[in-house]
């Protein structure tokens, strides 16, 4: 997908969400998918999960899952592009 496809899309699965909310806080599509595949390796526990419809979750499961994200991305955006203007939104 591209940048435009995942900021306008819908998020279904729990992998949308993820990319859904790099690119809507300033991410490109490529560095979100880089992301993504960072943060799968650091929550194997989600393996089998990240294509499931959120729909039968808990919203507190998909915020649970956007705050481990914010240290994977910061780490990411610090070590490959740190003067970007969005770093700030993943520190937190």
């Amino acid at each position: 997908m591209n940048t435009d496809e995942i900021y306008n899309m819908t998020p279904k699965t729990f992998k949308d969400h993820v990319l859904h909310y790099l690119v809507t806080s300033g991410m490109w599509a490529d560095q979100a998918e880089a992301v993504f595949d960072l943060y799968e390796v650091d929550m194997p526990e989600m393996n089998g999960i990240w294509n499931d419809n959120v729909a039968g979750y808990s919203p507190q499961m998909i915020a649970v899952t956007l705050l481990g994200l914010n240290r994977i991305a910061y780490k990411y955006v610090k070590e490959n592009c740190p003067n970007a203007w969005y770093k700030p939104m993943f520190e937190k």
